[in-house]
């Protein structure tokens, strides 16, 4: 058994980069991880458990539990994500690890800033208002960037197995030799043949989603007054200053 623990932001597109390894792994196109249930059977020798973070919040021996119930069964392949992961995660983690029979495969998964923000910003003004984001305080707006932070410092300090969203879109080499090193699989379903989440852009300018958001001149200021951020924003070779 295979276990995989992916580390990411919501909203960073890392239910598409999970439906592209299942597919790859799988040898068939996989239409499920989309749906975002809790737990998912992909078939009977993958599952995915989604959102640890969020469920272990509200119930942390029932997702200890559960997760330890599909071990028994013994799929060959178990994904677990963790979303905005923070305090909750590190105790989530911890704990969970006394009951793997083999280290995980730990990945962290980022994606740039701006557009990142862009998808949790338009989904804070719809349906998900106050929910999810809230972005109308400066407590739930500087909450949302150190769980970036988190993710990009974990990145850049190479604490687990590294990925980016941007690398899923156009780098083939990158793709190819993820897949070998830690799947010994080839690309055979290529990412742009699939779908995450429902997105909450209409259009498929995924780089520029930032310019469709007016983004609050507060936001901008807390931004712009972080230094941290700022530095690791660029040290990942993104832009913070296009806004």
């Amino acid at each position: 058994m295979k276990i995989i623990e992916i580390f990411a932001n919501r909203r960073s597109g890392h239910h598409f980069f999970m439906s592209w390894i299942i597919s790859n792994i799988s040898g068939k196109k996989d239409n499920k991880i989309k749906n975002l249930e809790r737990i998912t059977w992909i078939n009977d020798e993958i599952c995915h458990y989604n959102d640890a973070t969020y469920h272990a919040f509200f119930n942390e021996k029932k997702v200890f539990s559960e997760i330890e119930d599909i071990i028994n069964k013994k799929p060959k392949y178990f994904f677990i994500n963790y979303e905005d992961s923070g305090g909750v995660y590190n105790r989530l983690n911890k704990e969970g690890t006394l009951i793997y029979e083999n280290n995980p495969l730990k990945i962290i998964f980022v994606r740039d800033f701006l557009n990142t923000f862009a998808s949790k910003w338009k989904v804070s003004e719809t349906d998900l208002k106050n929910l999810y984001y809230g972005f109308n305080s400066n407590r739930k707006i500087i909450q949302n960037v150190e769980s970036w932070k988190t993710i990009a410092n974990d990145y850049l300090n190479e604490k687990y197995v590294g990925f980016k969203y941007e690398n899923l879109l156009y780098d083939n080499n990158e793709k190819t030799d993820f897949l070998k090193n830690n799947f010994n699989v080839d690309e055979t379903f290529k990412s742009n043949e699939l779908k995450g989440t429902k997105s909450s852009f209409n259009t498929l300018n995924f780089n520029d989603r930032y310019k469709e958001v007016n983004f609050s001149d507060n936001f901008k200021k807390i931004i712009y007054s972080d230094s941290e951020l700022n530095y690791l924003i660029g040290a990942l070779g993104y832009d913070y200053r296009k806004i």
